[in-house]
């Protein structure tokens, strides 16, 4: 049996780097339902014969806008006319972190929701469990402990201590740790609720899927995938997503005009979100570069401040010495140190004259 496992969703109205498209919908709220679509895609071509949806949906626990749950509820409901579908309410779905009030209650209608914890037996007799997110890190305990052994495979929302959250995640405090997973009875662990997609542990089947698509410049340069696994084998094969993509090109090390930067070998320019860093004597190559990239986002650096250090007032009172100091204190490149100073001296002979 194949399934498909994506997470962290996050779909919203988000403000940084969108437009409004022609149908009326936030630019980057349609990035989020194209993956959607790519699930779609993924199981047509792969004969998947269930997609779960590990939690997040959404961004704002109190608020959804009509645009975002009306457009995502539709997609949703198109993957489910796809593949069965199974969804874990994550944190980021629920009205409050305690309660049974979430945002993914209508999706029942077309998709197998878990709200409570829970274990099922699936079409071809593999047994599947399911831990939506818990405050009550006490409930994810006794459930791991006495019920997800029975499961063949988990997906849970949940933090683990050895989780390395990225830039981004706010993932608390967390209590529970790989060593309260049942490891020997379940093959896989499949995660929820840390955006960055690693494997935690040392044995190999505790697996974070990551959020599906780049949502804030801390998740640049992270590879985006869902996962697809094989329970005849027990394999997790990543499955790569297409989506806009956050770059950062620092100043040059060269210090270099920002102008003849070549964008392309870095950014899609008419697609990823690029931010620019550069010194401030550069400002006037920016705002052509402005002109020429709108959505460019550019960030002004500090400029280092030099330290200059005192010299003895024996130096203050020594030609050479003073020069040969103000030589090593401000750098002088290739040039020939000894015919600077010849020269400094010499210029300062004319002055006294």
């Amino acid at each position: 049996m194949k399934i498909l496992a994506f997470s962290d969703l996050h779909c919203h109205n988000y403000k940084e780097f969108s437009r409004r498209l022609g149908n009326g919908l936030n630019s980057r709220l349609r990035d989020c339902l194209n993956i959607v679509d790519q699930a779609i895609d993924v199981c047509k071509s792969e004969s998947v014969e269930l997609c779960v949806f590990a939690g997040d949906l959404f961004v704002s626990r109190d608020r959804v806008s009509v645009d975002v749950y009306t457009e995502t509820w539709k997609a949703f409901q198109q993957l489910a006319c796809t593949t069965p579908l199974h969804m874990l309410v994550g944190n980021h779905d629920q009205h409050l972190r305690v309660g049974e009030i979430n945002a993914m209650s209508p999706f029942s209608e077309f998709a197998l929701v878990f709200d409570t914890p829970g274990v099922i037996k699936l079409e071809d007799g593999t047994v599947a469990g399911y831990l939506p997110f818990q405050a009550d890190e006490s409930v994810a305990h006794r459930w791991l402990a006495k019920e997800a052994p029975q499961a063949n495979i988990v997906f849970m929302h949940q933090g683990l201590k050895e989780a390395m959250p990225g830039p981004t995640d706010s993932i608390g405090s967390c209590g529970l740790s790989v060593e309260d997973l049942p490891l020997s009875e379940v093959q896989q662990f499949v995660l929820g609720h840390v955006h960055k997609r690693q494997t935690v542990g040392s044995t190999g089947n505790v697996h974070y899927i990551g959020s599906p698509l780049q949502l804030t410049f801390g998740e640049r340069d992270e590879r985006k995938c869902m996962s697809l696994i094989d329970t005849d084998d027990w394999t997790v094969t990543e499955v790569p997503t297409d989506a806009p993509k956050f770059v950062q090109l620092d100043v040059p090390e060269d210090d270099s005009d920002p102008v003849g930067i070549d964008f392309s070998h870095s950014a899609d320019m008419a697609r990823d979100f690029v931010k620019i860093k550069y010194h401030k004597r550069w400002q006037r190559s920016i705002d052509h570069l402005k002109t020429v990239y709108p959505r460019l986002v550019c960030e002004c650096v500090k400029e280092e401040q030099s330290t200059v250090q005192r010299v003895s007032s024996e130096t203050v009172g020594d030609d050479r010495a003073l020069l040969s100091v103000y030589q090593e204190q401000t750098g002088v490149g290739n040039l020939d140190t000894g015919r600077l100073l010849s020269v400094g001296l010499a210029g300062l002979a004319g002055v006294e004259e």
